[in-house]
């Protein structure tokens, strides 16, 4: 008996050391921006007992019994971006596998797109196409407010002739600003502008210039997470 118990501690022991490691299979690259909610799950290939992130910008924590990062990147953290965020995970036989997450913090951002579009119909109504523009920029203006101005152009005309109908196409030419901020842990507001000039290139066409002004208010439901 006394031969026996040692032996069996021995196999315990190395059982322990030959368990395999956990490896976090969550995306190694993330995005977020200053004053609005982020969020990031940290996974493992395996169960785990205990999460971990070191290095993360000022105003994002981590809840060590689900690995679930959080909360809003604070005021002047874009200054240090990007971040080497150092994630952890722990199981049940203490073994710990780590990982480094990329985190960016963009001071602003440009973007260009483009969409084209048809719309079908019949009769006389013979559908559209529809080409469309747009080019955007947006950028931190305080410490919690964002900034967005766009501009673009659309270029409209029928998909097919009509022997009833003139041929027609109309362009439109806009342009417009919006703030918004968010409003505590899950919610945002928004406050935008943007006027349109349509004319239309046929005989005898017009010209027709429009306001749009748009207040929103988003709501951002907190993922569930499934153990």
């Amino acid at each position: 008996m006394k031969r026996i118990l040692p032996l069996i501690l021995v196999l315990a022991t190395a059982s322990s050391a030959l368990a395999a490691k956990p490896k976090i299979i969550s995306p190694l690259t993330a995005t977020g921006q200053v004053g609005v909610v982020f969020t990031y799950q940290i996974m493992a290939d395996q169960a785990i007992t205990t999460w971990g992130a070191a290095g993360l910008p000022a105003g994002l924590t981590v809840n060590t019994a689900t690995g679930m990062i959080s909360s809003t990147p604070a005021w002047g953290t874009d200054a240090a971006s990007p971040y080497s965020v150092t994630l952890s995970a722990t199981n049940s036989s203490n073994q710990t596998g780590t990982a480094t997450l990329t985190y960016t913090i963009p001071r602003g951002s440009v973007s260009l797109s483009y969409q084209h579009g048809v719309t079908s119909g019949s009769g006389v109504f013979v559908g559209s196409t529809t080409d469309q523009l747009t080019a955007s920029g947006t950028r931190r203006l305080t410490r919690v407010w964002t900034g967005d101005v766009h501009l673009g152009f659309a270029h409209n005309r029928r998909a097919e002739t009509s022997p009833i109908l003139p041929d027609q196409s109309f362009n439109t030419v806009y342009a417009g600003a919006s703030v918004a901020r968010p409003l505590g842990r899950d919610a945002s507001f928004s406050l935008g502008y943007t006027a349109y000039v349509e004319t239309s290139s046929n005989v005898g066409g017009f010209s027709l210039t429009t306001h749009q002004i748009s207040v929103g208010l988003s709501w951002h439901t907190r993922p569930f997470v499934l153990h």
